[in-house]
């Protein structure tokens, strides 16, 4: 099974915002509005170089030949498996600098599994685009792992040529369905999720605690390593943002407390990718209790 040089195995994780209630499980992807400015993308402008830059990240394993194309109106990345060892890799990520923060992208093409290469999001990334000193983190799909079966995979990336794995789960994502990667990372926490786009609702999920990185840029990367097939994924909808800690409490009676700093307004959806609306009464005034009388519900603060 292909990894990149010195992968290491996942520690233990620990889950934080993620409830079980009697026998539903309220999700909570709660996140507040950005002090700095949120970093998007629909690639309906056809190209990556304004509204919002993007940054080409070449040089990680060297390799060759990689290529960033937005004209079809989304964003596909590809990449040759000449580098170190055999080895392809391609990223993308766009300013500013945030560390906490909440990055996702709608992956609406891929290739595997059982084969296939390894894709995702990433957040607080150095940039450097020199040969093995790029590090950040990446929520990113093994389509090859467990016995080609895939594993969505929390890394590490660096220091030198490597993709710490900080925490996976195996789940077997279809090519023919679009899905929403979501990583949200506050303080040490690391929280991963995938969505899919289309009725399917959340399929993955996984929570890591490492603190070697405290801010840096957001983006996708991606890697693959002979005789993987080469990498070759689109992303669109991709959406960078900063996240503040919310304070969740449960109380006595299974009703849950949410509590911000600051003003803001709280918003609910029954999915991840919305529609968002204004949760009444008392959404304007933070502590605000809500009740876990669905299965699956998502809340936000906006400022």
């Amino acid at each position: 099974m292909p990894h990149f040089l010195g992968r290491i195995e996942p520690t233990p994780a620990r889950s934080v915002l993620r409830f079980v209630l009697g026998a539903a499980v309220a999700a909570l992807v709660i996140s507040m509005a950005p002090k700095v400015q949120a970093q998007s993308d629909s690639f309906s402008d056809l190209e990556d170089t304004s509204n919002p830059t993007w940054t080409h990240l070449s040089g990680y394993v060297g390799s060759s030949g990689q290529t960033w194309d937005a004209s079809s109106g989304a964003y596909r990345l590809t990449a040759v498996n000449n580098g170190l060892s055999g080895l392809g890799f391609v990223g993308s990520h766009v300013g500013a600098s945030y560390t906490d923060v909440r990055v996702s992208a709608d992956i609406t093409s891929f290739v595997g599994p059982p084969a296939g290469a390894v894709f995702g999001v990433a957040a607080r990334l150095n940039g450097n685009n020199a040969l093995a000193a790029l590090t950040g983190y990446a929520y990113a799909y093994e389509p090859f792992a467990a016995s080609g079966q895939g594993e969505m995979v929390l890394y590490r990336i660096g220091p030198s040529v490597s993709a710490n794995d900080i925490g996976s789960q195996q789940v077997t994502l279809d090519p023919l369905k679009d899905y929403r990667f979501v990583l949200e990372i506050i303080g040490p926490n690391l929280h991963g999720q995938v969505f899919e786009i289309v009725g399917g609702g959340l399929v993955a999920e996984r929570f890591a605690t490492d603190a070697n990185y405290a801010s840096g840029f957001s983006g996708v990367i991606a890697y693959s390593q002979n005789p993987v097939p080469p990498v070759d994924f689109t992303v669109d909808n991709f959406l960078a943002e900063a996240s503040n800690q919310i304070h969740v409490t449960r109380l006595p009676n299974g009703q849950i407390q949410l509590s911000w700093e600051g003003p803001g307004h709280l918003e609910e959806a029954s999915e991840v990718t919305g529609p968002w609306n204004d949760y009444s009464p008392g959404g304007d005034v933070s502590p605000v209790v809500v009740n876990p009388d669905t299965p699956q519900r998502f809340f936000r603060v906006h400022q």
